[in-house]
């Protein structure tokens, strides 16, 4: 039996974050959702995480902070993602 993929959302907009859990979970995969890098320090010592989509424009430690103290002690692959308009 296959095991689904679980996926941490790292986003703190809640209305983002609900439209990207949703999508994700309508296509069967598994999804935790994270407002921070406390939240996804948290989730990834619950259990496995298969692929974190993390938010760059976080507020307090920001996407490049949690992406470089992640890399240093994971390699799970890991997606920026932003909202931010130029």
């Amino acid at each position: 039996m296959e095991t689904a993929i679980h996926v941490a959302v790292v986003e703190d907009d809640p209305e983002i974050s609900q439209t990207m859990v949703q999508c994700m979970t309508e296509h069967g995969f598994v999804v935790t959702a994270a407002r921070s890098g406390r939240d996804l320090d948290r989730v990834l010592s619950i259990g496995r995480i298969d692929l974190v989509i993390l938010d760059v424009g976080l507020p307090g430690e920001d996407g490049l902070s949690i992406c470089r103290r992640l890399r240093n002690q994971s390699t799970v692959p890991i997606i920026m993602v932003t909202a931010r308009a130029s």
